[in-house]
């Protein structure tokens, strides 16, 4: 648990302002104009990657607490 809440804790104090990222992707959802597309695309990118970060570390502690789980209940259906 002590790794979750340390994830946690982490992306509140670290994490991107997305109210930004989603002002930009109102721009480009308004813009025609391939160039500013791909300007706003390059600014939004961070935040993507952060946010894509932060999702795959969360995955990669949710694998390893199933494993454990799965140990503790090896454990308790051998004490049976």
């Amino acid at each position: 648990m002590a790794d979750y809440d340390a994830e946690l804790s982490t992306w509140d104090t670290q994490k991107p302002d997305f109210k930004v990222r989603d002002a930009l992707a109102v721009q480009l959802n308004a813009t025609s104009d391939i160039q500013e597309k791909l300007r706003l695309l390059s600014e939004i990118q961070p935040y993507d990657k952060a946010l894509q970060a932060h999702i795959d570390r969360m995955k990669k502690l949710d694998k390893r607490q199933e494993a454990v789980d799965r140990m503790y209940q090896q454990i308790n259906g051998a004490q049976k």
